[in-house]
């Protein structure tokens, strides 16, 4: 319990405020009515003795619902049996100018304090029993949820302090790599920098890996991609063993790697994507009349091509979410059977069951009829009574079943439950084998 005492100082002509603090054992003992035992009286005097700890702020609430006189207390106060506060707050000439609002004379002329108190709890072996206390986080204090249980005592939780983010800040340094490798890429591609490259920077010529796109130069390093994207890395692999037979380029381990087949700016998308970085959201909601020369895509397909799982996926659903219609179904159909795009391939199978004689009407479903293993494909999933098969699982959920396990999430519908059934009866095996130990 806070109580708040304010009092007047007539020689001082001054106003003062004290803060008294009580447990809330020491408010029922103050409280109650019964007799207390020599026993329970030593108790609460313990109790007493170890004090309350706080820090707290005070201020005046003016008319106006604005804060006056703002006082903070910057030390942790123990509040015992005595009380704390500020014998000299506010002078009487200054509380009672009508120009400073702070008697509102609507209710009897009061005065409205406003308390500010954080509390804390002094750890064990802690001596410290002065009147005022050591700064936050020094002196074996810390930070309680005061939470009152029936007895009137309190759970204390341990106070969090700050602790950086290190996965936050892994991927803010891998950032800084690409922009180092890369300056000014970033905003060529309207993409915000927070800041310059730091020309003194350790990383600064760390790159290890250039790539040639479309008359421009991308840099990367070995170990990323070898990491994130081990399709392109083995690129660079074969590269350097055409290297070493080359006397020409003896000595020269960074030779640029021409990309084909992928427009530049959807390849520095990937590469950004490697060190952690995020597709720009304007990218994903592009128009085009081409489906194939969308974004989303030509990410899909980069990302595929070059073994991105992760973007791959993301950039699945976004065409899985806003690109799927009448005039591509087919395309987007024969495309995710080519590239095992597991998730793409069973909505657009959906999407046929709902809009069959709408999608077979439209000139791209030729294709479709041109492909003997598709067309069966697509009469199976038409006259099929069940939603999914092996379980009713869908493709979404067999990734994160897989993901759960720390499996591959990437290959077709019929490669996952094929991965997951391994891997369930593996683990069967690894049981009987662990039960057979025991024996």
């Amino acid at each position: 319990m806070i109580s708040t005492t304010t009092e007047k100082e007539e020689e001082e002509e001054s106003v003062s405020i004290y803060l008294r603090c009580k447990t809330a054992a020491e408010e029922q003992t103050t409280t109650t009515t019964t007799t207390t035992t020599t026993t329970q009286q030593q108790q609460h005097e313990s109790s007493s003795s170890s004090g309350i700890y706080a820090e707290f702020s005070l201020a005046l609430y003016r008319t106006d619902h604005t804060l006056s006189h703002i006082t903070h207390c910057p030390t942790i106060t123990k509040f015992g049996r005595k009380r704390r506060g500020y014998p000299t707050f506010i002078s009487r000439h200054e509380l009672f100018r009508r120009e400073n609002k702070l008697i509102d004379e609507r209710v009897g002329g009061t005065v409205t304090v406003v308390v500010s108190i954080q509390l804390y709890a002094e750890e064990g072996g802690c001596s410290n029993s002065g009147g005022g206390g050591d700064i936050l986080g020094v002196g074996g204090y810390r930070r309680p949820d005061l939470i009152a249980n029936g007895s009137g005592s309190s759970k204390v939780k341990t106070m969090e302090y700050f602790v950086p983010n290190m996965e936050k800040n892994v991927y803010c340094r891998l950032l800084r790599l690409w922009e180092e490798a890369n300056p000014g890429i970033d905003r060529c591609c309207n993409i915000d920098v927070k800041e310059e490259v730091d020309s003194r920077s350790r990383t600064l010529h760390s790159s290890d890996v250039t790539f040639s796109i479309d008359g421009e130069t991308l840099h990367a390093h070995s170990l990323i991609l070898n990491m994130m994207a081990p399709t392109l890395a083995s690129l660079c692999t074969s590269s350097d063993s055409d290297d070493d037979d080359d006397d020409d380029n003896e000595g020269n381990n960074n030779v640029p790697i021409p990309i084909v087949g992928v427009r530049v700016e959807i390849f520095r998308y990937l590469l950004r994507y490697l060190y952690g970085g995020s597709i720009p959201e304007d990218v994903w909601n592009k128009n085009n009349s081409n489906i194939f020369q969308h974004p989303s895509m030509e990410l899909l397909d980069a990302s595929n091509r070059f073994g991105v799982v992760d973007l791959k996926i993301l950039a699945e659903v976004h065409v899985v979410q806003t690109l799927i219609c009448i005039e591509n179904a087919s395309d987007l159909f024969l495309y995710a059977d080519a590239n095992n795009c597991a998730l793409l391939k069973e909505r657009v199978l959906h999407y046929f069951k709902d809009n069959a004689q709408e999608i077979r009407r439209h000139p791209s479903f030729q294709k479709v009829k041109e492909s003997t293993d598709a067309l069966d494909q697509l009469i199976e999933a038409l006259t099929s009574s069940r939603e999914y098969d092996d379980g009713r699982m869908s493709v979404d959920m067999l990734r994160r079943k897989l993901h759960e396990r720390g499996l591959d999430v990437d290959g077709s519908r019929e490669m996952l439950i094929q991965r997951l059934a391994k891997w369930e009866e593996n683990k069967e095996a690894r049981a009987k084998a662990r039960a057979r130990s025991c024996m």
